[in-house]
């Protein structure tokens, strides 16, 4: 059976577990490249503004973005994660103008877009934003910032 080029591109992309607390690796430059590729405005999400997690360690998974929505590890977040080095409230992310606004919600480990801390930053199609140790795709649809309101994760079977 040959290999699925999105799990070997995956793979490639892990980040280490300390990333988000000493920066970004040597490679970053490389594992951006790989992710953007895997991740082309091509793919099956494409109508969709979304974020997709792009780490083979994580459970697999991609959250639409149509509205303000909040990610950390609280329950009440629009998009809930696990990991290492996550904050309760740790980001926050809104539409401004058919741009993606993500602001860093004073987390203790930080935020990165494509390896670099920020506290907000406007994001491009194809940014990598790391929150903890949960790197993930942002990709932004034809619809912009317009939409249905509401985040909804996407079924990754869609």
């Amino acid at each position: 059976m040959p290999d699925d080029p999105l799990e070997d591109a995956l793979r490639e992309a892990t980040f280490a577990e300390t990333s988000a607390m000493s920066g970004p690796p040597d490679s970053l430059r490389q594992r951006l490249d790989v992710l953007r590729r895997a991740f082309s405005p091509d793919t099956q999400f494409k109508s969709v503004t979304s974020l997709q997690i792009a780490d083979p360690a994580h459970a697999p998974g991609a959250f639409a973005l149509t509205s303000a929505t909040t990610v950390g590890t609280a329950p009440k977040n629009a998009i809930c994660l696990t990991g290492q080095f996550i904050s309760r409230k740790h980001c926050s992310l809104r539409p401004i103008d058919g741009q993606w606004l993500i602001e860093d919600n004073d987390s203790t480990n930080g935020l990165y877009v494509n390896g670099e801390r920020v506290t907000s930053r406007f994001l491009c199609d194809g940014d990598i934003v790391q929150v903890g140790n949960v790197p993930m795709v942002f990709l932004k649809g034809e619809q912009g910032a317009s939409g249905p309101s509401g985040t909804l994760p996407l079924d990754e079977g869609s």
